[in-house]
């Protein structure tokens, strides 16, 4: 028998009052921490209040607005209030965090901040800006669009979305947002953005007007020098890029990376034929700077094109020491291995290299092909060959094949990088008085808590309900929250939410009556029926005459046992109102339940007396009816559910399940497809549908709803029989076989399989 429709009724009768649900900090109830507290520490001991005796934290402004809007009775500002002190306060633990080097749980932060508060454009532009350091510029270009959709003058919005515009290549859209951020607020940043943006447009003097802005504001030096020749480089100016490394050296011929970029620039400007000047250039670097990768990477390089196999390995063993995540010294490193005798070492540098660049990825095509012969030369034929085969589908597949090592360095330059992406802070964990930490932790909790208290009171219970179980996150010292979570859960009908909350409630407040019911409910809504009744035991003699709920008692102990308990309950609910159509409904379901079929039908007939349009009576008689194997009563009755219940799903499934079995598959279908379209994730009338198209042959729309069943409930074996008989007829042997093995896998025990005819009883 099922209890879900009567469990609605049990919702719908408003058994109990709406809680009076205090704020947390409020004249209403104080809770054990004073929310105000955190927020004296957070003036105290906060950054900005360091700077200046005089202002006030913000997090601990806007809280107190919030209080003085709830005392007020103006909740919708005080919603607002609440939202902003939430949202910063997650903005600053997510800053720590960011500090910390713990950039997930920054990011999850911030999420949650934008979620709190989703007009803050802060936190949409830091939580942008994250992503965007996180290497996830897909996740932030919508939320730095739908920022200006809001508000267009949003700088530093339009100054992100033209990095990720270049980062994705589309350098005409960059120019245009940086271009609109530049000219609204002239900023070194944005400058050197657009000069990359020009420089990729070639359009050099535009880039080379701004390069002389930043140099008459900066003024001139090495580094910025050494910047601006990257930009150039990066747009392919050799000659002009090469000027600027010079001008750099000329100031400072220590000045770090300047020989380095200009030995890369006379490689790509004239090849091999630089190969000298190059290498003194590299050599140089190396002097001032012998961590710098880029040298010996590229020394090595020239050494393996020159044959000098030791000074190549010994290069190109620091590159990989220095960037061990670099495929392209790997590769070049596994081939001067290979070519000085040691084939050996080079399959491992061959592999790390092909595990770097991916296997399938068109930059490792060389390297599956000197790999190749690295293993003709070991003997391994046909791993050798395997290697061919691999570079040879990378070859005829399309792009062109970059194995990143040429020495160009065709990656943006760290120096570019950290202007389009600025890095996270290196300095490791702050360290932040842990008594900040905890007010921020306290006043976000609070905060929750006196928001989801505002939304219960408007009835938006399951959004209350979230905002409870977030406030649960960050402080468990708020006295109402147990008990507000769990109404709030109970009257959203998250009944497995609710439980937990009012279980600690009932415990620390025993005599909460209306708590305990709300709880003994929960327990049997979600068909836990021993601790619901153990639940009711308590206040059985004081429960209220509400048929609802005295039948969910009475339930709940006929299920656990105590048939007396129940029996008595029963008595009260008749006694009570004797001619309530409703006690005779719920009586005649509790003998239902009891499979006492002489009583239940007695009194679904009597609560069809007095109401002749009361919906489940006729269902309830149709299910005792159909469980007897009275389908002509059973077909009445369900029939005469729809006339007062139209459209009721549960008796037009039962409807099309009696009429399949009865061959009257029209019909059947017609039920069924009702019963899918309003649940269309009930695998059960998937496959009583699927099951009639079959019988009808209409393999494609039957075929359809199987696999939905069998997709929805792995675990139902008929439903892979059904399925492998359609695949079988529509010409699907391979399928029809596989599908076979499955349900000989998942069926009971039974003699034969059942026939195409037999219709599977309903579970």
């Amino acid at each position: 028998m099922r209890h879900s429709a009567v469990r609605s009724r049990l919702l719908a009768a408003s058994i109990f009052p709406l809680f009076l649900l205090p704020l947390a900090g409020t004249a209403q109830e104080k809770p054990k921490t004073k929310p105000v507290a955190p927020h004296q520490q957070i003036r105290k001991q906060s950054a900005a209040a360091a700077e200046s005796k005089v202002q006030k934290d913000p997090v601990e402004e806007h809280y107190r607005a919030a209080e003085t809007f709830q005392l007020a009775g103006d909740f919708g500002s005080a919603e607002t209030e609440y939202r902003r002190v939430i949202s910063l306060a997650l903005q600053r633990m997510a800053a720590i965090r960011i500090l910390a080097q713990d950039s997930s749980q920054a990011l999850v932060l911030l999420q949650s901040a934008t979620a709190a508060d989703p007009s803050g454009v802060e936190a949409q532009m830091s939580l942008a800006s994250l992503y965007l350091r996180s290497g996830d510029p897909a996740h932030a270009k919508p939320i730095l669009l739908s920022v200006l959709a809001k508000n267009e003058h949003q700088l530093g919005a339009k100054n992100l979305l033209g990095k990720i515009s270049f980062m994705e290549g589309d350098y005409a859209a960059a120019a245009d947002q940086l271009k609109a951020a530049w000219a609204e607020n002239p900023d070194i940043d944005v400058a050197y953005s657009l000069a990359l943006a020009y420089l990729k447009l070639k359009q050099v003097a535009n880039a080379a007007n701004l390069f002389d802005e930043m140099l008459t504001s900066l003024g001139s030096s090495a580094e910025l020098h050494v910047l601006i020749g990257r930009a150039y480089q990066e747009g392919s100016q050799f000659d002009l890029a090469a000027e600027e490394f010079r001008k750099a050296l000329t100031m400072d011929p220590a000045v770090a990376r300047a020989h380095s970029y200009l030995g890369t620039v006379y490689l790509l400007q004239r090849g091999d034929a630089a190969a000298k000047d190059a290498q003194g250039e590299f050599e140089a670097e190396l002097v001032h700077n012998p961590s710098d990768y880029s040298s010996h990477f590229h020394l090595g390089v020239l050494h393996f094109k020159q044959h000098d196999l030791g000074p190549a390995e010994l290069e190109l063993n620091k590159a990989v020491n220095l960037q061990p995540n670099s495929p392209e010294a790997y590769f070049y490193l596994g081939q001067a291995q290979m070519e000085s005798g040691n084939s050996q070492a080079s399959l491992a540098s061959f592999e790390k290299a092909v595990q770097l660049y991916g296997s399938a990825s068109k930059a490792s095509e060389p390297v599956h092909e000197v790999y190749s012969k690295a293993l003709e030369r070991l003997g391994k034929h046909d791993l050798a060959q395997q290697e061919l085969d691999t570079a040879h589908k990378l070859g005829d597949s399309d792009g062109k094949a970059d194995p990143g090592g040429l020495p160009g360095d065709p990656k943006l330059g760290d120096e570019i990088q950290a202007v389009l992406i600025p890095p996270v802070p290196s300095a490791g964990a702050p360290k932040i008085p842990s008594q900040y930490l905890t007010s921020l932790k306290e006043a976000t909790g609070n905060a929750y808590h006196n928001l989801g208290v505002i939304l219960a009171q408007r009835s938006q219970y399951e959004d209350a309900a979230n905002l409870f179980a977030e406030a649960a996150k960050w402080t468990a010292d708020i006295k109402a929250l147990d008990k507000n979570w769990g109404t709030a859960s109970f009257r959203a009908k998250h009944y497995k939410m609710a439980i937990a909350p009012l279980e600690r409630h009932v415990l620390a407040d025993p005599q909460d009556s209306n708590a305990r019911q709300m709880l003994a409910l929960s327990y049997f809504m979600t068909d836990d029926f021993p601790k619901a009744a153990a639940a009711f035991r308590p206040i059985l003699p004081t429960l209220p005459d509400n048929p609802s709920l005295l039948y969910a008692a009475g339930i709940a102990l006929a299920k656990s046992g105590d048939s007396n308990g129940a029996n008595e309950i029963f008595r009260r609910m008749l006694v009570q109102n004797p001619d309530a159509a409703e006690v005779h409904l719920y009586l005649g379901q509790a003998h239902a339940e009891q499979k006492e079929d002489v009583e239940a039908l007695r009194e679904f007939s009597r609560a069809l007396e007095l109401n002749s349009k009361l919906p489940e009576a006729n269902y309830s008689a149709g299910m005792v009816h159909l469980r007897q194997g009275n389908r002509d009563q059973a077909e009445s009755d369900f029939r005469a559910e729809l006339a007062v219940n139209p459209g009721d799903a549960a008796a037009e499934y039962r409807l099309g399940y009696i009429l399949l079995a009865e061959q009257r598959q029209p019909e059947a279908i017609e039920m069924l497809g009702d019963v899918v379209r309003q649940k269309p994730n009930d695998a059960d009338a998937h496959y009583e549908l699927g099951k009639a198209l079959l019988e009808k042959g209409d393999l494609k729309p039957a075929i359809e709803r199987l696999e939905a069943a069998v997709h929805l409930d792995p675990g139902q074996p008929n439903a892979y029989y059904q399925l492998s008989l359609a695949y079988r007829r529509q010409g699907r042997a391979q399928d029809a076989e596989t599908t076979l093995r499955q349900y000989e896998k998942l069926k009971e025990k039974k003699p034969r399989a059942p026939s195409e005819n037999e219709s599977v009883k309903p579970r």
